[in-house]
């Protein structure tokens, strides 16, 4: 399963690139890959937020 990063990181981290820093040098200041920084700055822009996506409850097995 993966792993969701906290909001306030997500939040850090584009205030930095809206700053005017590159994507590859917040990513490597905050340790995490860019692909999902790239993701954040793209919901941000797209949905107005940058809240992890629901995860779907499981259902119980019959």
């Amino acid at each position: 399963m993966g792993y969701t990063h906290p909001q306030d990181l997500r939040l850090r981290v584009l205030a930095w690139l809206r700053a005017g820093d590159q994507v590859e040098v917040v990513a490597q200041q905050y340790n995490v890959d860019p692909r999902p920084v790239e993701r954040w700055r793209e919901r941000q822009r797209e949905e107005g937020h940058v809240l992890p996506h629901a995860i779907p409850e499981a259902s119980p097995e019959t």
